[in-house]
């Protein structure tokens, strides 16, 4: 009987050995679901801090460039002051002073022989007299064009101001997606 006890002991000790190799197939097999889980964790949380950080860095930029806009502007702004008082309190006297505005205030157009005066004896083919036009007072004199005239410039400058900014606001947006895309591209490589 000695015998059988050992076969049978035996063939428990196999059968114990076989469920314990089951046993280390299966946490093997866990163990490497575990890694392969871990290490994707790892790689997610790296594309997350990357991310995080490309944002954190778009986000500076942005402000960067918003306080950099904000301080152009203001000093756009304090060019434009400075500038448009002095044209916009200038009357009209450019345009008197002019060749047009010094033959208008000493009688008219005098030199029959300027391209700007009437040829000589077209006054009597016209029916009129050759006598010099009374020179008009200046309060009638004029016109819609006079009273624009001093805001012409301030206003051609503020256009052209505008359009430099927005010229450099939309230069600055492309570079800034075209830096984004790098990175984004960067990092896709990178991870793979």
């Amino acid at each position: 009987m000695g015998t059988y006890d050992l076969e049978k002991e035996i063939y428990r000790i196999l059968q114990d050995l076989s469920k314990i190799r089951g046993y280390n197939a299966r946490l093997r097999s866990e163990y490497i679901n575990l890694n392969d889980e871990n290490r994707r964790l790892k790689v997610e949380n790296f594309k997350l801090v990357s991310k995080n950080a490309c944002t954190e860095i778009s986000l500076a930029k942005a402000e960067a460039d918003n306080f950099a806009k904000s301080e152009e502007v203001k000093s756009l702004q304090s060019v434009i002051n400075l500038l448009a008082p002095e044209y916009s309190n200038r009357s009209d006297s450019h345009v008197k002073s002019g060749p047009i505005g010094a033959r208008m205030k000493h009688g008219g157009l005098e030199d029959s022989g300027s391209p700007l005066g009437p040829p000589s004896g077209a006054s009597s083919l016209i029916g009129t007299s050759e006598a010099p036009m009374e020179p008009k007072s200046s309060v009638d004199s004029k016109t819609g064009l006079d009273e624009f005239l001093p805001y012409i410039l301030p206003i051609s400058i503020i256009v052209f101001l505008l359009i430099v900014i927005m010229w450099f606001i939309m230069l600055k947006k492309l570079r800034n997606t075209q830096e984004t895309a790098e990175q984004y591209i960067q990092a896709r490589d990178w991870h793979f």
